[in-house]
């Protein structure tokens, strides 16, 4: 199986370009890699091994940007997003290496031939940490590894909203991810190596920050539910403590933000 999917991108590859798009060359090898009884209306099955439960979704994030307005009462967080699962009905058993990625698809909240998880940012201003948002269009991607694990990466720009007033020198702002509309029994959120690197702060978004007229105190991530009327939702969240600095005054609010 391994010899003739390396066939299948040798032959697309010297294939007449006029005739394959990019997305349509992707179209045919997710056609020849996914399973024909593959439905991607139904969550993934549990790994093998493990009892019937939540499909597990890890998060980390890439931030690139921070940005605080007192005048709108929000946060833009920016960066990368990332969401990785085991969906067990990709896995390629005849693969012997089980790390190797055996399809990647683009734009993975368009026509997408998988199960994603139907993530969101709760208090996000612009919605949903997808494709709908002008910021991200174009910019995510789908990783599949012969071992079924799933990667999901996308670039956004969450405009979070973070009650404060121009005279608080310290507030908590939280960036907060649950499911739309799967409950904890089917869908089950936490940072990815909890206590490593699930959360990257850059530097590029601490200048940004401080010269916004703030600095960060501290990030914290957490795993947590929520309870409903509805139900329980997974979630979770990571809390930015942030300072202005002593005698500095916010920059003139712009379009922006």
């Amino acid at each position: 199986m391994k010899a003739y999917i390396f066939f299948l991108l040798a032959l697309l590859s010297f294939t007449d370009a006029r005739h394959f798009s990019y997305k349509a060359r992707e179209q045919w090898l997710a056609q020849e890699t996914i399973p024909s009884n593959y439905d991607k209306r139904f969550r993934p099955p549990p790994v093998s091994g493990q009892e019937n439960g939540p499909v597990q979704v890890n998060i980390s994030m890439y931030i690139q940007e921070l940005s605080i307005c007192s005048y709108r009462q929000q946060l833009i967080v920016g960066g990368y997003f990332r969401q990785f699962w085991v969906d067990p009905r990709l896995a390629m058993t005849e693969v012997e290496d089980k790390d190797e990625t055996i399809l990647t698809l683009g734009d993975m909240f368009v026509d997408t031939p998988i199960w994603i998880p139907d993530t969101f940012v709760v208090n996000s201003k612009n919605g949903l940490v997808s494709e709908d948002a002008p910021e991200t269009k174009g910019r995510s991607f789908l990783r599949v590894k012969a071992d079924g694990s799933v990667l999901g990466s996308t670039r956004f720009r969450s405009k979070l909203i973070c009650p404060m007033s121009k005279k608080d020198t310290e507030v908590t702002c939280s960036f907060q991810v649950e499911s739309f509309g799967a409950k904890a029994t089917d869908i089950s959120y936490a940072w990815k190596d909890f206590e490593a690197d699930s959360m990257v702060v850059s530097d590029q978004a601490i200048k940004l920050l401080k010269n916004n007229g703030w600095k960060l105190i501290e990030s914290t991530p957490v795993n947590d539910h929520v309870e409903l009327d509805i139900g329980k939702y997974s979630k979770v969240s990571l809390n930015f403590k942030l300072e202005k600095f002593e005698g500095e005054e916010e920059e003139t609010e712009s379009d922006d933000l």
